[in-house]
């Protein structure tokens, strides 16, 4: 046992130096605990952008191919009826998508985010604000791993989004915000992510 786990020791030593990973600066709290894709790295609290490519894996380039095929997909619009639907080319929600937002981001690329988002974090949020009149004007991708959940006191319902980046943050509320979430038999406010189901063997495979 004790030969065994010494292999085992310098094994893991040798595979983390040749990737460039100090072994010693690992979190101890390298868990899967909350479903999603962030706390499965090592590194997530020290920098994730910097560390989370390495660990992306076969998962991630799953993920990746399924946001393309949707976002290679053509949106339509029909009127419901009984009979001979046809799309409707005239919409204000059509407008709305052909320009999307002031950043130039496509209604592909927002739909590519949000798959994407769902996969690994569980959650997408989409801010939307609107004119005069109440239509929404924009679809603006909030990321989700920057985001706060602002709970009531018994913790039954969302009261806003708090959106932190740095020393800043903005608050989202829940009537111009789209909250897309995963099912999640444990807490249904919040979504789980699809990475979570392969926790397993994304853990054997970080390991070799």
């Amino acid at each position: 046992g004790k030969i065994t786990q010494a292999i085992t020791t310098v094994f893991r030593e040798k595979a983390l130096n040749l990737l460039g990973i100090d072994n010693h600066k690992l979190s101890a709290s390298y868990n899967w605990t909350d479903g999603s894709w962030t706390t499965a790295f090592p590194y997530n609290q020290n920098n994730p952008e910097l560390y989370q490519e390495d660990y992306r894996s076969f998962a991630y380039s799953c993920i990746n191919l399924r946001a393309e095929k949707i976002a290679e997909s053509t949106t339509l619009l029909f009127k419901k009826q009984l009979k001979n639907e046809k799309p409707i080319y005239e919409h204000p929600f059509l407008e709305l998508i052909s320009k999307t937002n002031v950043y130039g981001q496509s209604f592909n690329e927002i739909e590519f985010l949000i798959s994407t988002s769902l996969d690994l974090m569980g959650n997408a949020l989409v801010y939307y604000p609107k004119n005069i009149f109440g239509m929404p004007t924009e679809l603006i991708f909030v990321p989700w791993s920057r985001v706060v959940p602002v709970w009531n006191l018994d913790q039954t319902k969302i009261l806003s989004y708090r959106y932190i980046q740095g020393t800043k943050s903005v608050e989202y509320f829940p009537d111009e915000v789209i909250h897309f979430r995963l099912p999640n038999l444990y807490f249904p406010l919040i979504g789980k992510a699809t990475a979570s189901a392969c926790k397993i063997a994304l853990n054997i495979d970080w390991y070799q």
